[in-house]
């Protein structure tokens, strides 16, 4: 099993079935109890319930072996990994609050889509950063302005936009890490 991105930590190896002891030093390490073609007495079993101790038996190692692979993947992190999807160049200002800001302008590159975070570049250093929470086109709401269309977005954000500002639209995509 690999062992780079998380530690498989044995407390104890021994032959024979699973007896108070092994409950007690699982508890104790807040450690499951894998048993290979061993039995579990029911006064066990209750044992275990009792101090929330999980215990899986198997016949075959190759499903012992999966099982444990499988109980160090939902051990690991979610990774977050971020997604560029369109660039938007700001040629109108129509409405400017504190919460919401009114543009236009032309998508450069990609597909712009509602609820979709951005990145607010000027002279291409980061300045803000905000949401897309509606799209327009030709006075009418749309789902998307895709690559060289003209449009107009509602834009939270955390910085006032100006003029010929680029907005840098992804998304942040998460995913499990792998053994």
């Amino acid at each position: 099993m690999p062992k780079d991105k998380i530690v498989l930590r044995i407390l104890k190896i021994e032959a024979g079935d699973i007896g108070a002891g092994d409950i007690q030093l699982a508890e104790s390490g807040n450690a499951k109890i894998f048993g290979f073609r061993v039995k579990l007495a029911n006064n066990m079993r209750v044992m275990a319930d009792q101090k929330q101790v999980k215990i899986k038996t198997f016949d075959v190692i190759y499903e012992l072996v999966q099982d444990v692979r499988k109980a160090m993947l939902g051990a690991l992190s979610s990774v977050t990994k971020r997604v560029d999807i369109a660039k938007f160049k700001i040629t109108h200002l129509f409405k400017q609050g504190k919460a919401e800001q009114i543009i236009g302008g032309k998508v450069m590159d990609g597909e712009l889509t509602k609820n979709t975070k951005v990145e607010v570049l000027r002279d291409e250093e980061i300045v803000g950063e905000g949401r897309i929470k509606g799209l327009q086109q030709n006075k009418k709401e749309v789902g998307k302005i895709t690559k060289g269309k003209e449009g107009g977005l509602m834009l939270q954000a955390d910085v006032q936009v100006e003029e010929n500002d680029i907005l840098q639209v992804f998304r942040e995509d998460k995913e499990k890490d792998t053994l």
